[in-house]
């Protein structure tokens, strides 16, 4: 089980669970592989299927120093992704990014407490404005 505490998220690539974290040396090195910044791009929503697998592999790195032999690369990254779970991939690079405090952890609209004015209401117009 990852440890989310320290930033790990599970992943599933090939049929094997996997650990990524997105820590300040895999985001530095992803930002590199990219020229710009990761953060950057996902906030301009330019984020494609060479961003994803760079980024997976970037989070990877722990494996990768743990398993010398294995010789992970991006192109073996993009050979155990499968195409059909590219929202899923987004998804657990999101959680990430969430896990190591790089980004808020986004809020569903339920979940907001709720104690006030809806502000997706229209006003009916059946209050009069104050006088001034």
């Amino acid at each position: 089980m990852a440890n989310r505490q320290r930033g790990f998220v599970e992943i599933e690539l090939g049929g094997k669970v996997y650990e990524i974290r997105l820590g300040t040396n895999e985001m530095a090195n992803l930002d590199a592989a990219l020229g710009r910044s990761f953060l950057s791009v996902l906030g301009e929503g330019q984020v494609g299927i060479q961003v994803i697998r760079q980024a997976i592999y970037e989070g990877l790195a722990d494996y990768r120093r743990r398993n010398l032999g294995a010789k992970l690369t991006p192109q073996r990254v993009g050979a155990m992704m499968e195409p059909a779970k590219l929202e899923y991939y987004a998804d657990k690079l999101i959680e990430a990014l969430e896990a190591a405090g790089w980004i808020s952890p986004e809020v569903e609209p339920d979940e907001g407490g709720g104690d006030g004015p809806d502000p997706t209401s229209e006003d009916d117009g059946d209050e009069e404005a104050p006088g001034y």
